[in-house]
Formats: structure tokens, sequence, C-alpha cells
């Protein structure tokens, strides 16, 4: 029978929970280029920012998203459900493994074949919730995911217009560990190599948090 711990869930915070996008291969050159933009600060206020050319600045997604309370607390919930699931179903596979064994010990007539079939039934059914508790998590895990991706796309875009931003592009801000051969074979391959002072990442967190704390950035779903 199949073990609930052969289920896999995917409760950790990482880069990768949102796939980065791969059509910028050609970008990283026009950020070099209007990087003279920020020798003081990333945004250019008033009159000016509206007769200058759109800016482009990057931003770090993985990490608003480790830094958003919502997120966090969302996906600490979901682990939680998971452990209480496993829990849960562990103790229904123990109780029909039992079962099983006395069924075993039983002299072979129909009523061990009747006792036998029910096991079997019992292990389908079981397999059957475990499947479904599985995907019903990764739909929740999903929807926290795409919730967060629209808030913080509605805050890009309110900071991209205010400061007459016409472009902003995913890049990771974290160190290659050299040790790591994963890491260095994703880091080779980032599209953004170089970035001046034009990281909206902070002022993205600094906005999202503030509408957390007026209640605006409540993304559960009720």
């Amino acid at each position: 029978m199949e073990s609930f711990d052969d289920i896999q869930f995917n409760l950790e915070i990482t880069s990768q929970g949102v796939r980065p996008v791969k059509s910028f291969a050609t970008q990283s050159a026009a950020i070099a280029s209007l990087a003279f933009l920020f020798l003081a600060s990333p945004f250019i206020s008033g009159a000016n920012a509206q007769d200058s050319p759109g800016l482009v600045l990057v931003l770090d997604v993985a990490k608003v998203f480790k830094a958003d309370p919502n997120f966090k607390s969302q996906m600490e919930s979901i682990k939680q459900q998971a452990e209480k699931l496993k829990g849960d179903i562990q103790q229904q596979q123990q109780t029909i493994q039992q079962k099983a064994v006395e069924v075993s010990q039983m002299d072979r007539d129909d009523a061990r074949n009747q006792a036998e079939a029910m096991v079997e039934q019992e292990q389908a059914k079981l397999r059957t919730e475990a499947r479904q508790a599985e995907a019903g998590l990764l739909t929740q895990e999903a929807q926290i995911y795409y919730n967060t991706y629209r808030q913080m796309q509605q805050v890009v875009t309110q900071l991209a217009q205010e400061n007459n931003v016409a472009l902003v592009l995913r890049f990771e801000s974290e160190s290659i560990d050299p040790s790591n051969r994963g890491e260095v074979i994703k880091g080779v391959n980032r599209q953004v190599v170089y970035y001046g002072p034009i990281d909206l990442t902070a002022s993205v967190i600094q906005r999202m948090s503030a509408r957390t704390a007026s209640g605006a950035g409540d993304t559960t779903q009720r």
C-alpha cells in the first residue's frame, strides 16, 4: 500500500517559488545603458519624471515573497495542515494494517475472503483520500502564490506609474555559492549580469508591508 510519505508538498519558500521569465536575454544591456539615470536615486520625481524616457528597474521577486507577512503566514498554515493530514493518514494506515494482520490469521474460507476484500477497499479509499488531500493543499498553495504575485504586480504598477518606470525586470540578488553546482549553473544563466542603483525590491517590500498593516493587502481567500 502506498505510504503517505510518498506524497510531496512544496512547502518551502524558495527563490524558485515563482519561475523566472526567460524572455529578457537582451535587456541587461538596456539596464546598463540607463544606469546613469540613477546616480542619486532610482526615481526621478516631479516634472523631470514626465519628460525623461521610461526607466528600467530590477526586482527580486523571491525576496519580496519571503518578506511578505501574508505569504509567510499562509504558507505556514499550509505546512501545519499538511503535517496534521500526514498524521491522520498514518494513523488510518496503522488501523488498516492491524486489520490485515488479523485477517491473515483467519482460516481460508468465505469469511476471510470477504474480510480481505474489505481491507482492500479501505486501502483504496485511503489512497484516494490522500491524493485528494494532496491536490487540495497544492491548490491552496498555488492560490497563495497567485494572490501574492497579483498584489506585488499592483504595487509595482503603482510605483512605476508614479516614477515614470517603463520596464521592471526580474532578477536574483542572492550571491552564488561556488561550492553548489546547481546554484552555479543557475547563477551563470541569470539574465541580469550587472545592475546599478536601480533595484526596486526594497520599495515594493515597504509598500506591500504598509498595505498589509492597513488591511489592504490581505489576500486570504474567504
